[in-house]
């Protein structure tokens, strides 16, 4: 019994070991701006499909937990005018609750 106890301690050991660093990695991965910018692409793919218009997001940086920065932002309506367009945004993020689900853009 007390073999079994072991065995069973050292795999739930194991178990939470390598959790916590499949957590650390994908905490870095979510970090680099390649992920990111795949899901902000898929974001203004489902946008662009939903709104019958072209939005288009080049690449994302999450700088801080309140700071994002967007390269090659691109808005056209329906009709394929350019609504708006800029080569680089930064938005800081104010007032974050995440109870409530708001925040404010500043």
């Amino acid at each position: 019994m007390t073999k079994l106890i072991k065995i069973l301690g050292r795999a739930l050991g194991s178990l939470i070991e390598w959790s916590l660093i499949l957590i650390i990695v994908l905490a870095f991965i979510i970090r680099s701006s390649p992920v990111q910018t795949y899901f902000a692409k898929k974001a203004t793919d489902y946008l662009s499909k939903e709104l019958n218009a072209e939005v288009k997001i080049n690449k994302v940086a999450i700088v801080f937990l309140d700071r994002v920065a967007l390269d090659g932002v691109l808005i056209r309506d329906q009709s394929g005018d350019t609504l708006f367009y800029t080569e680089r945004i930064i938005v800081n993020l104010d007032d974050i609750n995440i109870r409530k689900k708001k925040f404010t853009i500043a």
